[in-house]
This record gives C-alpha cells, structure tokens and sequence, in this order.
C-alpha cells in the first residue's frame, strides 16, 4: 500500500509499454489497496497499446472499481483477444450478475471463452441460478478449462441445478473423455439429487481413457496437474458416487472392483470413495489393506486415509488395521507418513494405543507430517489433551500450515487447550492474516474462563485490522467471549 501512487504514477510513463503494464498488473495485484487509482486505469482504456488495455480491464475489476463497469463491458467487443478476456477477468472480479458474460461464452477462441467462464464461476449462487441450462451445456464444450469452470458453478449450485441432470446425465456417453469427466464431476456436485444417473456413472468405472488436452500446459510449467475427476471418467465416477448419499451405497462393490485398475490413480480416487459409503465401503476394508503393500506411494497413503475414515464412520476400530497403518509412520515418503498419521487419529482407541507412535511426528523433518500429527491429538481423547504443550510449541512452527494446524487443534483438546490462551493471543499479532484470523477463532472456541481476558484484543482486530478475513473471524469471536464474559458474571 505505501507504494500505490508511486506505481500509479507509471501509468503515465509515456514511451515505455512494459513499465505502463507492469504498473497495471501491479495495481491490480493491490486489489482494493489500489482503490483511488481507478481513474488513471480507466484512462488507459483507450490507449493504443492493446496489451495494456487489457490490463487495465482486468485492474478496474481487481480494485473494486464498480463504476467503470460499463466501460469494460464495452471492451467485450473488442476484435482483440486480450483485450476481450481482460474485460471477462475484470467484470469478474466485480460480480455483477453474469448477464454481460453470456456472448463471451460463445466466442470461437477458447481462451475467450475460458476466460469468461472463470468470470462467470466467481458469480455467486443466486446469481448463477438462472444460467444453469447455459452452465450444463458448458460441460460440454471442447475446451478443458471452459468445463472445469462449468463443474465448478454446477458444484456451487448443488441441488439447485438438478432440473439439469438428466441433460448433464446424456454427456457420459460423450466420445470425448474430459466432456465425460466434466458431467460426471458435475452430477457429483449435485449430489442426492442427481441419484437417477448412478446407473450410468457405474457404467464409467470401467472407463480408461484420458483427457490429455492440458498436459502440455502442465509439462510446460505454466499449470498445476488438473485433478484426476476432472481428467478421467472413471476417477470422475467413483468421485461422484460417494456425493450421491445412501441410494449409492449399493455401487460399492463395482467401486471395489476398481481397485484392482492399474491406473494408480484410479485405485486412489477408489479407496477414498469407499471410506465415504459408511458401512456398504467398510465391508471392502479388507481390499483397502492390501493397498497398504501397494508399490505406488499415492495409493498407500489414500489406504491410510481410507481405513482411518472407515474406522470413524463405523466406531469399530481394528486394533490390527491400527498396527498396519501405524508401520506406514516409517515410509520414506512424507504423503505415507502423513496419511497414516492422520488416520491413525481417526481410530479412538486405537489412536490412543498408538499416542507414542504419533507423538514422534511431531518432530519429522516435513510440515505436511508435523501438520497432520497434531490435527490427530482430538481423536485420540484424554490421552492426546496430555500433548497440548506440544500443539502450542508447534504454533511456532518454521511453517505456517503447521502452525495454523495447532492453532486449529488447541480448543479441541478440552482445559488443557484452553490453558495456552495466552499464547495464542499473542500470535493476534501475528504479520500472517490467515495466522490472526486462526488465532482469533480458536479464541473464540476455547472453553476456558481466562479466555474472556482477551475481549478487548479481539475487539481491536475486529475495528482495526487491515484484513476482512481477519475483522470477521474477530466479530463471531467476540460474540462467544461476551457469552463467556456473561456466563461467568
């Protein structure tokens, strides 16, 4: 924020592009810090570079800048590319209904369309309602990430969009493997009410082919791997099962079955399907074991995973499953170790024999296993309360998810959580806001009487500081601490 009008300033550095556009990416990348700038953006939108254009489009909308809206949409109509996806990216960012992104949609440049879809996706719900019958045919589209962003606002619609599913239901007979994907992850987002198309989803667990259309990207560094459901139509289907309540309890053989699948992947996204089909999954606990031997690290973890939840949702944890997922705390890989530990702290009882095992991570030489290993103390009861020193140590962890993994834990772990209220009112000043903003909520949920000392801390976040994540997470604090304060009057 110090430098808001310095960088402004090079706006208007006449005879060097890149300067101006850095300066528009940079104000952009401000968000409402860079709110007074508007008027210099919104004069670059009639520059000759088109680069910048664009830009400024996509700057207006991340600054919050509602009154130049009309201006953008205007620029959906530009015959240049960038120019038209900067305008998607900005209307975007100031959500303003979606009717102004539907021509966009059906442009012939797939970028465009992408671009203008990931706009439309940032709408919420209610907004988005009236485009369902649009958002279904999306999934269709030949572009993998104009279906991605279409999977992603079928999700948010849920139940709303399921006047849809029959239509979205006939794309799994799709020849192309990522339009199959789209539908089936789309109908998973629908959940229970899209339980009519479970016959045709069992159908695609079968399915071994492959939406390779984005590797390229991936290879090339310029995108993360796009999620197996969104890829594979039999990943997509087992993922969807699990979505669709107690009518796809009786798919759970034909998800078993598919653990046998060579694509590793497939076997993953398998094992977890089961762990969320409450007793109809944990009949093929046994087929989950045997993965615990398989050679794909991926797959050893997702069975860790998979027999803790398992353990959860029946309440009869196996004191010989407890021990297999417990030998998985030695792997060399940190995503095994992590997952047995996390499973273990699934078990009860069992995560209680094992405390010892459990104890010793706390110290691996990964955060992603510190992480996990505290999150597990709950479910090990009265025995895990014993180790809150240690969760409050790990709250000064080198690394933050580790450290918002402990904040997270403290107010689980009973009185002895809520003794070290005054260590965490000190991460209340914290430089990290998601750190505030974990600290601020554990405050607000811990039990303890001493916990209301800190009223007048949260009350300062609540009106001061500079993150709204933060300013809410204040405000519902304060609510349980005055409840705290009048309880103890």
């Amino acid at each position: 924020a110090t430098y808001v009008d310095y960088v402004a300033q090079k706006l208007a550095a006449t005879g060097n592009r890149e300067v101006r556009r850095a300066a528009a990416r940079a104000l952009g990348a401000m968000g409402g810090l860079a709110a007074a700038q508007a008027t210099p953006l919104e004069d670059c939108l009639e520059d000759n570079d088109l680069d910048l254009v664009g830009l400024a489009c996509s700057a207006l909308g991340a600054v919050g800048a509602t009154q130049s809206s009309d201006k953008i949409v205007q620029k959906l109509k530009s015959s240049d590319i960038e120019v038209t996806i900067g305008a998607c990216k900005g209307l975007g960012f100031l959500a303003l209904g979606g009717d102004e992104l539907l021509e966009p949609l059906n442009h012939k440049e797939a970028r465009v369309r992408a671009a203008a879809a990931a706009a439309l996706a940032k709408e919420r719900p209610a907004a988005l309602e009236k485009h369902a019958a649009k958002i279904a045919s999306l999934l269709g589209d030949t572009d993998a990430h104009v279906r991605i962003s279409a999977v992603s606002m079928i999700s948010a619609l849920k139940a709303d969009a399921a006047a849809h599913a029959s239509a979205i239901g006939a794309l799994l007979s799709h020849s192309d493997p990522g339009v199959r994907a789209a539908a089936a992850s789309a109908l998973g987002g629908i959940g229970e009410a899209a339980a009519s198309e479970i016959p045709h989803l069992e159908k695609l667990l079968t399915a071994r082919d492959e939406d390779t259309s984005t590797h390229v990207l991936t290879i090339a560094g310029l995108q993360a791997k796009v999620a197996p459901p969104l890829r594979k139509p039999a990943c997509a289907a087992a993922a969807a099962l699990v979505m669709m309540g107690k009518a796809a309890q009786r798919s759970a053989p034909k998800i078993a079955d598919a653990l046998d699948a060579f694509d590793e992947e497939l076997r993953v996204q398998c094992a977890c399907a089961l762990s969320g089909l409450g007793d109809a999954g944990a009949k093929y606990e046994d087929r989950v074991v045997a993965l615990l031997d398989d050679s794909a690290p991926m797959v050893v973890a997702a069975a860790c995973y998979s027999l803790g939840s398992m353990a959860e949702a029946t309440k009869l944890p196996s004191s010989l499953i407890a021990n297999r997922v417990a030998e998985q705390l030695q792997d060399k890989h940190p995503a095994v170790r992590g997952a047995a530990v996390g499973g273990l702290g699934k078990m009860g009882a069992e995560a209680a024999a094992h405390i010892e095992d459990i104890a010793r991570c706390f110290n691996d030489r990964v955060g992603y296993v510190r992480a996990q290993a505290v999150q597990a103390l709950p479910g090990c009861g009265e025995v895990g309360q014993m180790f809150a020193g240690e969760a409050c140590r790990l709250m000064y962890d080198p690394e933050e998810r580790v450290r918002l993994a402990a904040i997270g834990t403290l107010p689980k772990l009973g009185q002895r959580g809520a003794a070290f209220a005054e260590e965490t009112s000190q991460l209340l000043d914290d430089p990290s806001a998601e750190v505030r903003a974990a600290a601020v909520k554990a405050l607000g949920s811990m039990n303890g009487l001493e916990v209301k000392d800190f009223l007048p801390n949260v009350l300062h976040l609540m009106a001061e500081d500079e993150s709204e994540m933060v300013r809410a997470a204040a405000e519902a604090a304060v609510a349980k601490l005055r409840a705290i304060e009048d309880a103890a009057e």
